[in-house]
């Protein structure tokens, strides 16, 4: 008898020891904001075998769409809670509050404060997100995971992070030093203020950027800042090097991917991730190329030059976390979104002067006052308590100011709050702005550009990309799966909607996905 309950305890510690086995120590996911699929079959001559080209060998879907315009908060939350932002509340990269009239930003928080930093741009934290992630999802189903989100923005980090995140890292675009929210820590941990210390990045800064390859390796040709392989420095250039420099000039470079890398592996290391059973999980996500490609443009050099440093940044973290799992690890890559080179410089749309216009034609109409109290991203918030005491209808204001945008340059759609509130089952661009519309958030009029244009704030300045986000390439994104238990070598050109991934890495490591997630599984995956 004791020999029998001797062998079935033996049989148990397998059984559990095998099923435990089974499941990955770590899950790393790599986001690389306003990534195309194109962009990997552009530049996949000068890519290596360990970084874009690994992830692609796994289980790939190159045909990704977000059902709506997405922001990069928009984009990224959708990505990690698997819900629209008509559900996660997640619009944009702020709205305004009708109660205080004052804007207020997808993670700011009063409450909080970044260690390090004293601007109200610092008060950041988790506080107005509402649904939980991928992330959060792991933590609730493991006896001690965790859940590790970092980025070179804020927003990104936080909104990656979740609900219930572990630890949350940005690098503060003052200092350009990695901090977090005192929502996440009492202080700062000394292994970060060593990193912070010891400031190669900055080093950077001030020298030209030069080329990783040789001229004929390239395949854009168009430059504005970056010099030659085998450039040698000038004094001048040395000079400068000890001088004072613009630092927040990090988030606009590839050095932001550099320290973003060499920071991840530290977080993993000072972090126990992918130690032992309990499954852990790190989110990656790269702004910069988004911010470089506004600078520079999608066919400059400098585009394609921070593509192949990041396909080595992002190898090296996979060989890193393969030796710190013991191959026990599962990598994504994703995107928010897609984007368009800007080629027609007479197609400027100026939010500014557009928000001007409207609030001179509603002082025509009722009367002198602060009509419109914001814009963003083509949207207008009206002022709703002006409008009130002037005994008007809040709906009826929305669709006079919607009928008199359509009349300004460039504006295909104009599209009312009360349109979007009243509406049943919509289609094409109306279906697409519905899926933003989130009542408490969204804004009184939204505004659709012809193809091709551009918004801006400013006179001085247009960026080399179009901001179009309804359209097909700014809602194009993609999906890559490879690791432990990926199929290999399965390319899936069907469409797929982005509210998919989280569903199926929910199935993949055999967890419920997260509360807001209301979509089917990719295909491939949806019998598994």
């Amino acid at each position: 008898m004791r020999n029998r309950l001797l062998t079935s305890l033996l049989l148990l510690f397998v059984t559990v020891a095998a099923m435990a086995a089974e499941q990955p120590r770590l899950v790393v996911n790599f986001v690389v904001s306003h990534m195309r699929e194109s962009d990997l079959m552009h530049y996949e001559a000068g890519f290596g075998e360990e970084g874009f080209k690994r992830l692609l060998k796994g289980t790939y879907y190159p045909y990704v769409y977000y059902p709506f315009a997405p922001t990069t908060p928009s984009a990224l939350a959708t990505l990690s809670t698997g819900a629209l932002p008509a559900v996660h509340g997640i619009t944009g990269e702020g709205w305004w509050n009708q109660t205080t009239q004052k804007r207020v930003s997808a993670v700011s928080d009063p409450k909080c404060l970044s260690f390090n930093c004293d601007t109200e741009e610092s008060k950041v934290s988790n506080a107005n997100l509402i649904f939980e992630t991928l992330g959060d999802v792991v933590v609730r189903n493991t006896d001690g995971g965790r859940s590790v989100s970092i980025a070179s923005d804020a927003s990104s980090a936080i909104i990656l992070g979740g609900t219930n995140p572990s630890e949350v890292w940005w690098l503060d675009s003052l200092s350009a030093t990695w901090t977090t929210s005192s929502k996440y820590h009492h202080s700062m941990p000394k292994w970060v203020n060593d990193f912070n210390n010891s400031g190669y990045w900055l080093r950077q800064l001030g020298l030209p950027w030069i080329l990783t390859k040789r001229d004929q390796a390239y395949v854009n040709k168009r430059s504005t800042v970056v010099r030659p392989y085998g450039y040698k420095l000038t004094d001048e250039e040395r000079t400068r090097r000890s001088q004072p420099r613009d630092l927040r000039e990090v988030l606009n470079s590839y050095v932001a991917n550099d320290v973003l890398a060499m920071f991840a592996e530290k977080i993993i290391i000072n972090n126990y991730l992918g130690a032992d059973d309990q499954m852990d999980i790190i989110t990656i996500c790269f702004d910069a190329p988004r911010r470089i490609a506004a600078r520079y443009g999608l066919s400059s050099r400098e585009m394609e030059d921070m593509y192949y440093r990041l396909d080595q940044n992002i190898a090296n973290i996979i060989n890193f976390a393969e030796a710190q799992t013991g191959g026990r690890v599962i990598f994504t890559l994703t995107s928010d979104g897609g984007n368009r080179e800007y080629v027609s410089h007479d197609k400027v749309f100026n939010s500014s002067q557009a928000r001007f216009l409207i609030n001179s034609f509603l002082s025509a109409t009722y009367g002198k006052g602060d009509w419109v109290l914001g814009c963003e991203n083509c949207s207008f918030w009206l002022n709703h308590t002006l409008i009130f005491s002037k005994g008007l209808e809040v709906a009826m204001v929305q669709q006079q100011v919607a009928n008199f945008a359509l009349q300004l340059r460039g504006v295909s759609h104009a599209v009312s709050a009360s349109d979007m509130a009243a509406s049943g089952a919509l289609f094409g661009v109306m279906e697409l702005i519905q899926n933003s519309y989130y009542p408490k958030r969204s804004p009184d009029v939204t505004l659709v550009l012809m193809p091709d244009w551009c918004n801006t704030y400013r006179e001085d300045y247009v960026a080399r990309t179009s901001s179009q986000l309804i359209y097909a390439p700014y809602r194009r994104s993609l999906i890559a799966m490879c690791g432990m238990g990926i199929e290999e070598g399965n390319v899936i050109t069907q469409k797929v909607d982005m509210r998919s991934f989280v569903v199926t890495m929910s199935r993949i490591l055999g967890m419920e996905a997260p509360i807001g997630a209301e979509w089917d599984p990719l295909p491939e995956h949806s019998s598994k």
